[in-house]
């Protein structure tokens, strides 16, 4: 029971029926994910941990990612698109089944 405690990230815990993590983005990529899904394609396979499609546990980490996104824009698309925060709401049951890393 502890390995499956320690999967659960603060906090929240086992004992909740979800938990919602973080993508932040620009409007471009959240058009694009609601409209047709996360599609590991448009990742970029120079990050830190490989091609994915990556959560934050923290809101304010993914605004800061939203806003670095925002920036690397050309200034043309800079006037159509703004950053955005995705929030997704995981059954936390689910959450404990996926292969994750914690940092």
């Amino acid at each position: 029971m502890a390995a499956i405690v320690d999967k659960i990230p603060a906090p929240w815990s086992i004992t909740d029926s979800h938990i919602v993590l973080w993508h932040g983005c620009t409007t471009l990529a959240q058009e694009s994910i609601e409209s047709v899904g996360i599609d590991l394609g448009f990742s970029n396979v120079n990050t830190d941990f490989g091609r994915g499609f990556y959560l934050a546990v923290s809101e304010e980490q993914a605004v800061e990612r939203a806003k670095f996104q925002f920036e690397q824009l050309k200034a043309k698309e800079r006037l159509v698109h703004l950053p955005a925060l995705l929030g997704f709401k995981i059954p936390t049951a689910s959450f404990v089944a996926l292969s994750q890393l914690h940092f």
